[in-house]
């Protein structure tokens, strides 16, 4: 198959990819971008993505960008190591749900714990952390995995945030469920490989 084309930058959700990347065995080559240059906001990678965001791939003169829209695109096309749930599996529409859970809840959750961020009123546009931590800490007690004892895309997403919202954002309560569940991914050989390119 066609080399992937992987823009990327330290820090960012470039990480999730990066990871899938490796879990898939897909072949790509690495555009760092220097974010402290602002290298995403010149020219040559706005015309890949106009919003100046990473990251993003290229592959078969076609770009993808979204985070998670690129790992649901590598699961689908290196299917050797079923990290993707079929349409007709049952477990789909469980893969479907935690595997947006991340983006869509969890994050903006986080962000607006570790920035204070709250609306006036009674609007709650983002939901109680506590209650996530509690909620994925009760789905994870008894699995080893989000799917049970199956490693999906959703671990690479969910996961990346779950270490996130521990380690760099620490806002996520230290429930126990959690720590054990991303001590478990972090032994993965596609996360250290992943992780050694942190190294400084």
């Amino acid at each position: 198959m066609s080399e992937i084309t992987f823009y990327h930058a330290i820090p960012s959700r470039g990480l999730i990819v990066h990871w899938m990347l490796e879990e898939v065995g897909a072949p790509y080559r690495v555009e760092q971008l220097d974010m402290q240059r602002k290298e995403q906001r010149e020219p040559a990678y706005l015309s890949v993505n106009p919003l100046g965001r990473v990251p993003a791939i290229r592959v078969d003169d076609q770009v993808i960008t979204e985070t998670v829209a690129i790992c649901t695109f590598l699961a689908e096309r290196y299917p050797v190591n079923g990290l993707e749930i079929a349409k007709d599996d049952p477990l789909r529409g469980p893969y479907l749900r935690w595997l947006f859970f991340g983006p869509a809840t969890m994050e903006p959750a986080v962000l607006s714990a570790a920035t204070g961020m709250s609306a006036e009123g009674e609007y709650e546009p983002f939901s109680n952390l506590d209650e996530i931590a509690s909620l994925l800490a009760n789905h994870l007690r008894d699995r080893e995995y989000f799917l049970d004892d199956r490693m999906t895309t959703v671990d690479v997403v969910l996961g990346s945030t779950i270490h996130w919202a521990l380690d760099f954002m620490p806002v996520l309560p230290r429930l126990p469920e959690l720590e054990a569940y991303w001590s478990r991914l972090a032994k993965r050989p596609a996360w250290q490989r992943v992780e050694a390119t942190l190294a400084p």
